[in-house]
């Protein structure tokens, strides 16, 4: 007998293509003939032989075509199934992304918004030590990485350049009134360090309460990661002004990329100085798909006895009215033996994945493609992000021929 909590389930609801695309694990093989998939306005109906009804209930906003639907199994336990959406639900729901969207982008604040101009420390994210010391920046500048149109010439020039051969003059070059950030980083000059900061031997800026790396050292400057500091106000230290976790770090940055030039397909390679080095390699496809994730209960799904068909569960439900003027069905009555299955909706960005480990051919391709953003990243955020992807969806699945696998990240 298996539990409820032992289905896996994603159902990504595609408005733009007015159907839902369900993917289940199921804990045991199965085949086609075991599974029979119909449909009511908000459910999605599985009659399994034995005569047990599994039934996926959708939120409010997302409402189904009543009627049978496809049903494919893929590798003996994972069924995919293509269920069409009601076409003015769907458009409805387009219009409120797009809402949501705009929305997101005129509320995001950056270091411009709040650092400038105003006396800050920066913490330790986990021990809240002091990690600098009180700063009133006079520049604010965004560096190259990810926001190409606000980018900080001066500070690439001048990291590019050698010691006795600059690009550009020094006078140009950071100065310490001066904090350049990027996504993943803000840079500042060594002095303002607190002395609560100390390097270990391979450079790296670590927190004299808690021994968590902060940073890493830069020739006269240091790169303190976002998503290890917290800045917040020199007069109140509780009072945060800005911060990010890796979570957010990963949103902003996707966001950046996919309102540049290169559009929602962009690619990202995340570097961990490891050795060798490890890459993470991301495809960007869709940056705002709403996902419905299963909040499973504990009734039992097999080894029952036959009582009733789907379709005569469907007949005693809650009825409605179609666009035509016929009836429908709006839910379906469940017996004590069948299972429900409550679908929670979130807002997520859907990435292809791979792990590449040490310098290779395909390495050296992303390094020559003007569409691949290569960016050096903490180790721990390099973790949490791995992390963050591989534990979301229904299990590995191979995407496309390379051997990339689909995850996705919650905004």
């Amino acid at each position: 007998m298996v539990a409820s909590s032992d289905l896996l389930i994603n159902v990504e609801v595609l408005s733009s293509l007015q159907l839902c695309n369900v993917d289940i694990m199921w804990p045991e093989e199965v085949t086609d003939s075991d599974v029979q998939v119909s449909t009511t306005k908000s459910q999605v109906l599985l009659s399994l032989q034995n005569g047990t009804i599994v039934a996926l209930n959708c939120p409010k906003s997302v409402q189904l075509k009543s009627g049978a639907q496809m049903c494919t199994v893929v590798n003996n336990r994972r069924l995919n199934i293509r269920v069409a959406l009601d076409t003015k639900a769907c458009l409805l729901q387009s219009i409120c992304s797009d809402l949501a969207s705009d929305i997101r982008s005129l509320s995001l604040r950056t270091p411009y918004d709040v650092l400038e101009k105003c006396e800050v420390i920066a913490s330790c994210c986990s021990c809240s030590t002091p990690v600098t010391q009180t700063l009133k920046f006079d520049r604010i500048r965004q560096m190259p990485a990810s926001d190409w149109a606000h980018a900080s010439e001066e500070w690439f020039c001048c990291a590019h350049g050698t010691e006795n051969e600059a690009l550009k003059s020094e006078s140009v070059a950071p100065r310490q009134n001066d904090c350049f950030f990027s996504d993943l980083f803000f840079l500042v000059k060594q002095q303002v360090l607190s002395g609560h900061v100390r390097y270990d031997c391979e450079d790296n800026a670590v927190c004299g309460g808690c021994e968590n790396v902060l940073g890493v050292k830069v020739a006269s400057d240091v790169k303190l990661w976002t998503h290890r500091v917290r800045w917040v106000k020199a007069s109140d230290p509780t009072s945060v002004v800005y911060y990010q976790c890796e979570q957010d770090l990963m949103v902003t940055l996707i966001d950046h990329l996919s309102a540049d030039s290169f559009g929602a397909n962009s690619r990202i390679a995340f570097v961990k100085n490891s050795k060798p080095k490890t890459y993470l390699y991301l495809g960007v496809i869709d940056t705002n798909l709403t996902l419905l994730t299963s909040a499973n209960d504990k009734k039992l799904l097999l080894n029952s006895t036959p009582e009733q068909s789907a379709g005569d569960c469907i007949s005693q439900g809650k009825r409605g009215r179609s666009d035509d003027g016929t009836k429908r069905s709006r839910s379906c009555t469940l017996r004590d033996k069948d299972v429900q299955v409550h679908l929670t909706k979130q807002n997520v960005i859907k990435v292809s994945y791979k792990i590449v480990t040490g310098e290779c051919d395909e390495t050296e391709r992303w390094g020559d493609d003007v569409n691949v953003h290569i960016l050096n990243c903490a180790e721990s955020f390099f973790d949490a992000a791995l992390e963050g992807i591989t534990e979301s969806g229904v299990g590995p699945q191979p995407a496309i021929a390379s051997g990339e696998l689909f995850g996705y990240i919650k905004r």
